[in-house]
């Protein structure tokens, strides 16, 4: 009698302090206490891709009003807030990039302008760019016109 209640006051707590794991496989032996997580390596990050965009104007006085490159994150996206600096034109751009499943990135763009001339333009394009290719949005008026070039690298 003496031997039972001994063995219950060693083996007792220890065994109440296990948590209960998953129901094991026949001839798998592990210690009652044993963690249960999962030895498995986690799948890979998603990498993410670089979104390079330039600004053009088309028309009188081609050129590249903006221009620049930027990481989306594979979770979170990016968000670009560029101004246009040293011109007497006012330029802000704008943009949201959202990765999506197959790869391709949906680019959200706002962009104003208040021209030398005293025009002003707003515009708001929306564009879904595969992995690898080019897209391209324009827009123009009276004696202006603008293009947006948005790669997915």
């Amino acid at each position: 009698m003496l031997r039972t209640i001994l063995l219950i006051s060693v083996l007792g707590p220890s065994l109440l302090a296990c948590a209960r794991g998953p129901a094991l496989q026949v001839g798998t032996t592990v210690h009652p206490c044993a963690a249960t997580a999962d030895t498995r390596p986690p799948p890979p990050e998603p990498a993410g891709v670089a979104v390079v965009y330039r600004l053009l104007r088309i028309g009188e006085g081609d050129g590249v009003v903006l221009s620049g490159r930027t990481h989306v994150d594979p979770h979170h996206g990016a968000r670009v807030d560029a101004v246009g600096a040293h011109t007497l034109a006012q330029q802000k751009l704008q943009f949201d990039a959202r990765p999506r499943e197959d790869g391709s990135v949906v680019v959200d763009v706002r962009y104003e302008e208040t021209t030398v001339e005293g025009a002003h333009i707003e515009w708001m394009p929306q564009m879904r760019v595969a992995h690898g290719a080019t897209g391209r949005a324009e827009v123009s008026g009276g004696s202006w016109g603008r293009a947006i070039e948005v790669s997915v690298e």
